[in-house]
């Protein structure tokens, strides 16, 4: 092995004491066998091993910091075209960066001066010293010919803010509605659809960032319309009230009817779409209550009769992707089983749409959503379930709520990091959704006889990143 730059050298010296007569022989042997040995050695050392004396190469071959256990994590890219040197993965937010000290390996090199700050005198790098990275620092190394040089530039990134943090603001105080009995947003086709009954006729409002709205020409929807029932599925847009009519949309503005509910069964309401199909709730005409399904919207069919306390009116339901495996799944929460039956307790999750699961029937988990009022709203966002609303008897405290185990436990998320603003209103009956960049908009609701038209929208700040 060598070192470029320094020039290698072999040598063996050897002893021969006073010889005699007596022993000549003995000697002259063992300085023969010694001779040969070295002969050998020598050259398989100058087989091995090649002679650099004057690089010419000043790459920087690597780059790390020393000073704290983040900075130690860190790994930096060397830029060979932009000669650049960065840390493509940021580090954690607020590391100090101040006292770092960096360690470099360069092809050759007599030697390497540090730039600080614009400075035109370089500070020799010594291994030891350490340095200020939040300030511009640049890096030339002189090759081992003390002619070749090559600039760097150095970039510790850092995170400007907390990754962790939800930022909540609100976007409008007022779309435009006036005074709506029931309110319904769907993402759809990268915007944002609001779908208002205002004094028994729907209206339509659509916005592609939820500060500016637009009134849409509505057209081919049922009078009194409530749209809060309405799934997205295939490219369209679907609803249904009770009947046998399904109304659907491709742009969310004109719709059409078709009478297709099962045989001797009317639509509910509809449910969510999940691998491939979409969900329904019937009814037959010996008033027992079915799940239906269709592969397009169009051709309809029951399946198994809902469990006893399965919610027929106001519930809540999202389908969703789980954390591991990608695997399709569904929860349906709260509701009733008749328009002015008793809320219920429940917490209905499935994978296939027909096999279904109440977590809160086991005596852990019971408790998680007992207080959630009617009207609550559901999302998924972050590998994450969050449901919205208020407490079934104090409709000023708002139960905004966590899982991270796909709807089996919820608790109140960590307010250090994400906390709606005081000057949020208390509400349910909202809609909640995500939109392709990862915002959430929470649109309207209602506290008691107070309506609101409002917009708001959070977004978890890592998924601002480019990586994540």
């Amino acid at each position: 092995m060598y070192k470029e730059g320094r020039k290698t050298k072999n040598k063996f010296n050897f002893v021969v004491s006073k010889i005699t007569p007596i022993n000549m022989k003995f000697y002259f042997l063992k300085f023969i066998c010694l001779f040969c040995v070295a002969v050998a050695l020598s050259g398989c050392l100058k087989t091995n091993e090649t002679t650099v004396i004057n690089s010419t190469n000043p790459r920087m071959t690597s780059f790390t910091l020393a000073g704290n256990d983040s900075i130690t994590k860190a790994v930096f890219t060397v830029n060979v075209d932009s000669v650049t040197i960065e840390n493509v993965d940021s580090l954690p937010y607020k590391t100090p960066i101040n006292k770092a000290i960096p360690t470099f390996t360069f092809v050759s090199s007599v030697g390497a001066l540090l730039y600080i700050n614009g400075s035109t005198t370089g500070k020799t790098v010594t291994g030891k010293d350490t340095v200020d990275f939040n300030l511009p620092v640049k890096i030339k190394n002189i090759a081992a010919d003390n002619l070749t040089p090559k600039e760097y530039t150095i970039k510790v990134n850092v995170h400007k803010v907390e990754p962790k943090l939800y930022v909540w603001s609100l976007l409008n105080s007022n779309v435009g509605v006036a005074n709506p009995t029931s309110q319904k947003v769907i993402c759809f086709n990268n915007k944002l659809f609001y779908y208002a009954n205002e004094a028994g006729v729907v209206n339509l409002y659509t916005s592609t960032n939820g500060v500016a709205w637009s009134a849409a020409n509505l057209s081919g929807l049922p009078a009194n319309a409530s749209m809060v029932n309405t799934v997205q599925f295939n490219g369209k847009l679907f609803y249904t009230q009770d009947g046998v009519t399904m109304y659907s949309s491709t742009d969310g503005i004109v719709w059409a009817g078709t009478n297709n509910a099962p045989l001797n069964n009317t639509f509910k309401s509809l449910l969510f779409a999940l691998n491939g199909r979409i969900y329904a709730i019937t009814q037959s005409n010996d008033l027992k209550y079915y799940f239906a399904s269709s592969a397009d919207g169009a051709s309809w069919s029951t399946t198994k009769e809902l469990p006893t306390n399965f919610p027929i009116t106001d519930f809540t339901a999202l389908s969703f992707t789980s954390r591991v495996g990608n695997k399709a799944k569904a929860i349906v929460i709260g509701g009733r089983r008749t328009p002015e039956g008793s809320p219920l307790n429940t917490n209905w999750n499935t994978e296939d749409g027909d096999y279904w699961v109440n977590f809160n029937e086991n005596a852990s988990h019971s408790k998680s959503l007992d207080t959630l009022a009617l009207g609550a709203s559901l999302i998924a966002y972050d590998s994450k379930l969050f449901v919205f609303g208020t407490k079934r008897d104090s409709i000023t405290v708002t139960q905004y709520k966590v899982s991270l185990d796909e709807g089996l436990t919820w608790k109140t998320p960590d307010t250090t990091y994400n906390k709606l603003p005081k000057t949020y209103m208390k509400r349910n009956y909202s809609s909640v959704v995500v939109d392709n960049s990862n915002h959430i908009y929470i649109v309207g609701g209602k506290a008691n006889t107070t309506i609101f038209t409002d917009v708001w929208t959070g977004k978890l700040n890592r998924l601002s990143f480019i990586r994540q």
